[in-house]
C-alpha cells in the first residue's frame, strides 16, 4: 500500500520542483516527478495514464514555445498529500513573451511522487503580449 505524503513542506517543495521542471522546458524532469502509474488530466481535455504517456504529453505542451511556470498560490491538505495551486504560465517565442495563461492544478503527492494531476485553465482567450 502506498504511504501518503503528508508533510506540508515536502509537498510544497515537490510542487516547486514541478514548476521548475516546466520552466526549464525539460520533459524528462517533469515526467520523473510522476509515479509510474500516475494519472494526468490535461486542461485541454486529454487524459494520460502512466509516466510514458505523461512524458509524451509534456513534449506536446513544451512544443508551444519556451515556458515560464509560476505558482502564485498553493493550499496544502497535509492529511492526504494534496496541493491546489493557482498558476501563471508565460509562453515565449523567439522575440519574447507571446501569451499568458492562468489556471489551477490539483496535485496528489505520495511517496515523493505525483500520482494525480488535474489541470484547469481559466476560461477566455490567452492574453497575447505585444511583440
Amino acid at each position: 500500500m502506498t504511504q501518503v505524503q503528508t508533510d506540508k513542506a515536502e509537498c510544497l517543495a515537490l510542487t516547486g520542483a514541478l514548476a521548475e521542471a516546466y520552466s526549464a522546458n525539460d520533459p524528462q524532469a517533469v515526467a520523473s516527478l510522476f509515479a509510474e502509474n500516475a494519472v494526468f488530466y490535461n486542461s485541454n481535455g486529454t487524459n494520460h495514464v502512466g509516466r510514458d504517456s505523461i512524458l509524451n504529453a509534456t513534449h506536446e505542451i513544451m512544443s508551444m514555445g519556451g515556458l515560464h511556470f509560476v505558482v502564485k498560490d498553493a493550499v496544502v491538505e497535509e492529511a492526504v498529500g494534496k496541493v491546489v495551486t493557482h498558476w501563471l504560465l508565460i509562453i515565449s517565442g523567439p522575440t519574447g513573451p507571446v501569451a499568458k495563461l492562468e489556471g489551477t492544478d490539483v496535485l496528489h503527492w505520495a511517496d515523493g511522487l505525483l500520482v494525480y494531476k488535474s489541470a484547469f485553465l481559466k476560461t477566455g482567450a490567452p492574453k497575447h503580449m505585444p511583440a
